[in-house]
């Protein structure tokens, strides 16, 4: 019994460490399209949204400092969609761009980053929008990672 206390609690501590050294390694940034997806989820400020219905809408997100933020867009449908980043203001929701691009376009079962050129987004609620080039049932992801300003 005392053998099996003894293992349980190293397993416990492996477990702990290797968890706390994955929190502490930051990846080296990379700036072209072929990010992988392990290069965008590991970040500390990384968020996502998406949508998998047939509205093209995604949840909305709070952002709660101005920051400045790059863009990872996954097109998981089989055509081509286009989509806005939009905020909410007095109950409306207008467009806002997405370092510079007022709306950006991901082929079918293709993926898109957009980098950060400078621009901030201040505080507010914001949703992602997309149309696309046929159908109705949108599945798309976007990973977003806020810089510290």
């Amino acid at each position: 019994m005392k053998k099996f206390v003894i293992s349980s609690i190293l397993v416990c501590a492996l477990l702990v460490c290797s968890l706390l050294a994955q929190a502490v390694y930051k990846p080296t940034e990379k700036s072209n399209e072929t990010v992988s997806r392990n290069d965008i989820t590991t970040f500390e400020l990384t968020r996502s949204s998406g949508c998998n219905d047939s509205s093209g809408i995604s949840g909305a997100f709070e952002v709660s400092d101005t920051t400045t933020t790059r863009f990872y867009i996954e097109n998981h449908a089989d055509f081509d969609i286009t989509i806005k980043l939009q905020k909410e203001k007095g109950r409306k929701w207008n467009d806002s761009n997405m370092n510079g691009e007022l709306s950006v376009t991901v082929k079918a079962n293709s993926h898109k980053l957009i980098e950060s050129n400078g621009a901030t987004y201040s505080k507010g609620t914001y949703r992602f929008s997309a149309t696309g080039s046929m159908g109705d049932d949108y599945d798309y992801l976007v990973k977003m990672r806020e810089f510290d300003n």
